[in-house]
C-alpha cells in the first residue's frame, strides 16, 4: 500500500518548502503507533507525539484532504499576522521619519558603527 493512500493507520500533514521563486507542496505522513479513546500517537524524531482526535486544530489529519485544508488555514493566518507586522513597521518608521523630519524619499545614513 502507498504511504499516501488513507489507510486508518496513518496521519497527514502538509507543508511548503521554498528554493528562491518556487513553492514545492509536500505531504508528510507519520505512522500512528497507537491509539487511545481520545488521541493518535505518532512518532515524531524518537518522541511520542499525542494528536487529539476531537481537536479542531491538529498537528496532523486522518485525510489528505483534511491536511489540505488545514495547511490552508494555517497560511492565511500566517498572511493575516504578517500583514498586520507589516502595517505595525511602517507605521514606527512614518513615526520615528516624522520625529526626525526625515524626507521619506531620503536614504539613512549608515551608522557610524556598520
Amino acid at each position: 500500500m502507498n504511504r499516501e493512500e488513507e489507510d486508518g493507520k496513518t496521519l497527514f500533514r502538509m507543508i511548503a518548502t521554498f528554493s528562491g521563486d518556487n513553492v514545492y507542496l509536500h505531504m508528510s505522513t507519520y505512522a500512528i503507533t497507537r491509539t487511545t479513546d481520545k488521541c493518535y500517537v505518532i512518532d515524531e524524531f524518537g518522541k511520542d507525539k499525542f494528536i487529539l482526535k476531537n481537536s479542531t486544530r491538529k498537528f496532523a489529519y486522518p485525510t489528505i484532504a483534511e491536511a489540505k485544508f488545514s495547511f490552508l488555514k494555517r497560511k492565511k493566518r500566517q498572511i493575516e499576522i504578517l500583514t498586520r507586522q507589516l502595517h505595525q513597521a511602517k507605521m514606527a518608521r512614518r513615526a520615528i521619519e516624522s520625529e526626525l523630519q526625515l524626507d521619506p524619499t531620503e536614504t539613512i545614513p549608515p551608522f557610524p558603527w556598520a
